[in-house]
């Protein structure tokens, strides 16, 4: 096609206008998947992001939990009636559900095509995270209503696997061909593979990047730092990342007499990340164990994005068999799971210590470059966007 052609076709389209309020330059979650997102799917139709140019939320945060929240909710009204004076024409895309409830609740005044990217869902992770179980009146009356206001009234949703697709279909009876799924994807440039020969005698090295959320199943390592050490095996976590929580842990780790099982790295530059995985054999993805935390991943499967990333440099990850992990990790040969124990987990380690390390590196790699780059996350997009929308709505 010639180029002056392909630029026409282009501006044809409707333009996709990404809102957001913090600045997405921050190099963590969903804003990483943003920033990847503008890249790639930039190359397909015109975009733009759309904010509150004087909104800092990391400084919102000194004024404490509840200022900072209602600073946010403010912002967030601000920038939901911002759009009412934007062009009918712009696609709005957003992963916040409390400014899609607002976009939502605004449709009744000004049609508004916007787009709900779900990462997560708040009636789930509001228990997850230790705020209010699913059945409380909080949940029930206003976080899931909110939820199923916000699914109902979107024009399109994007979900980050099949399983969040079959929970919202099934939770809040929406047609199956209004959800798109485009999962997470990695960086293959930013998390290199570099295949690796691992010389015998030396510590076995299990690699984890975090923030120490409650979620994010930290305690289930320093279990199994006290069994190999009972054991006599010489096996260590190299952690990168930092967190409120990680001083709690640390004691946590003193005390029982754990300290050289755990190489703690901090805060570092995102850019070196990659190169401080590098030298784990192999990576760590386990939720908590509480009966929420287990039922949330076994109806949502892997999601989270450093498992894609594990999956880029090229290492063999470990993980609990929930949801479709036994599918993505045993069956594409990229690592092992266990039934969600520590004892069990503990025992799939030492399997995986004994395995062919270097097979399970290219196989991770290649079920990267097959499925999850950020690519093919923004091909599924823009084909749900073209599938969903006309020109001429």
């Amino acid at each position: 096609m010639p180029n002056g052609l392909f630029v026409g076709i282009l501006r044809l389209m409707r333009r996709l206008s990404f809102l957001t309020l913090t600045d997405r330059k921050k190099k963590q979650g969903d804003f990483v998947r943003m920033d990847n997102l503008l890249r790639c799917l930039g190359n397909r139709r015109p975009i733009r992001v759309l904010g509150l140019p004087r909104y800092n939320e990391e400084g919102a945060k000194r004024f404490g939990k509840y200022p900072y929240f209602l600073l946010k909710e403010t912002a967030r009204i601000l920038l939901a009636f911002r759009v009412l004076f934007l062009p009918k024409s712009d696609i709005f895309y957003t992963w916040d559900w409390l400014l899609a409830r607002n976009l939502a609740i605004l449709s009744h005044i000004r049609k508004i095509d916007f787009v709900m990217e779900v990462n997560g869902l708040h009636s789930f992770e509001s228990e997850i995270r230790g705020y209010f179980k699913q059945d409380s009146f909080w949940n029930r009356h206003y976080i899931s209503r909110g939820e199923r206001l916000v699914c109902r009234k979107a024009s399109m949703l994007v979900t980050v696997s099949e399983g969040f697709r079959q929970t919202i279909h099934q939770r809040y009876q929406i047609p199956l061909e209004k959800i798109v799924v485009a999962p997470n994807g990695a960086d293959l440039d930013q998390f290199p593979y570099s295949p690796k020969t691992w010389e015998s005698g030396v510590p076995f090295v299990i690699g984890w990047a975090g923030t120490f959320q409650p979620y994010e199943g930290f305690e289930t390592f320093i279990d199994l730092a006290e069994m190999f050490k009972g054991k006599g095996e010489d096996i260590r976590f190299l952690i990168v990342g930092d967190g409120p929580a990680r001083s709690e842990y640390e004691r946590a780790i003193q005390k029982r007499g754990l300290s050289e099982a755990f190489d703690f790295r901090g805060r570092v530059d995102w850019r070196e990340v990659p190169q401080i995985l590098a030298q784990a054999h192999c990576c760590i993805l386990v939720p908590t164990l509480s009966e929420a935390g287990k039922a949330y991943r076994e109806a949502i499967g892997m999601t989270q994005m450093k498992f894609y990333e594990y999956l880029a440099l090229g290492k063999p990850v470990i993980t609990y068999r929930l949801g479709d992990a036994e599918d993505l990790v045993e069956k594409n040969g990229a690592g092992i799971t266990s039934h969600p124990s520590p004892e069990d987990l503990a025992e799939a380690i030492l399997k995986l210590k004994g395995s062919d390390l270097e097979s399970m590196a290219r196989s991770a790699r290649t079920l990267a470059e097959d499925r999850f780059t950020w690519e093919k996350t923004a091909e599924s997009i823009h084909e749900g966007l073209l599938n969903r929308f006309s020109d001429s709505d």
